[in-house]
C-alpha cells in the first residue's frame, strides 16, 4: 500500500520502519511516490519533473535516518542517474559508509534517444566508478505494463555496455524474471 521505496515525500512513520533493519545489509530505493494510472514514458517524465519541484516535507528526516542507520547497517542507496543536487531533494545523502546504485533501465528510453542516453551514462559512470548499476527491465514492475527487454540479447548488450565502461557491480531488476523467461544461462555466458 505504501510502496517499497522511500523519499522525502514518505511519511515519518513509514521512514521509521527502516529501524527494524538496523544491523542488516539493506537496499533503500529513493524514489518519489508513483503516479496513479498506467505507465508510459511521458507520464514518467512528468512524474519526475513534478516531484523535483514539489515541497519535500521529510527530506532532512530521511537523510538523518539513513545517516544514523549507516553507522551499523550496510546500505546500498538506489536511485536515478541524476545530478546530486536533484537527488538530495528526494532524500539522497552522500556518506562514505553508503554504497550507491543507479538505474540503467534502457527499456524505458525510446530507441531514437538511446545514443544520447549511453553518452550521458559514459560520463556518469566515470564520476561514479564504485557504484552498482541496475539493468532492466527483465520483467514488469508495479504497473505490470512497463517496457521490458524483448529478448536476452538486448539485456546482454546493456551488460556489455556497462562492463566496457568499467562497471564492476551489476544489479538485475526482478532477477526472478531471468528464471521465468529462461534467460539465466544468457547472463552467465
Amino acid at each position: 500500500k505504501e510502496g517499497y521505496w522511500f523519499s522525502s515525500f514518505t511519511k515519518k512513520e513509514m521512514i521509521n520502519w527502516l529501524d527494524q533493519y538496523r544491523g542488516l545489509k539493506i537496499k533503500i530505493d529513493i524514489e518519489p511516490p508513483i503516479p496513479r494510472g498506467k505507465y508510459n514514458v511521458w507520464t514518467s517524465i512528468r512524474w519526475l519533473v513534478v516531484n523535483f519541484f514539489r515541497h519535500a516535507p521529510n527530506k532532512k528526516y530521511l537523510q538523518e535516518k539513513i545517516k544514523s542507520l549507516s553507522k551499523d547497517t550496510e546500505i546500498i542507496l538506489s536511485t536515478f542517474p541524476l545530478p546530486k543536487f536533484l537527488l538530495k531533494h528526494l532524500g539522497w545523502v552522500e556518506n562514505e559508509r553508503l554504497s550507491y546504485n543507479y538505474m540503467y533501465y534502457s527499456t524505458f528510453i525510446p530507441k531514437w534517444f538511446r545514443g544520447i542516453y549511453k553518452y550521458y551514462y559514459r560520463v556518469f559512470i566515470k564520476r561514479n566508478k564504485d557504484a552498482y548499476f541496475s539493468v532492466g527491465l527483465m520483467g514488469t514492475g508495479i504497473f505490470h505494463n512497463e517496457p521490458v527487454y524483448k529478448n536476452s540479447e538486448e539485456m546482454k548488450k546493456d551488460i556489455f555496455f556497462l562492463r566496457e565502461n568499467g562497471v564492476q557491480n551489476i544489479v538485475f531488476f526482478r532477477i526472478e524474471s531471468l528464471v521465468e523467461r529462461g534467460w539465466l544461462d544468457a547472463t552467465l555466458s
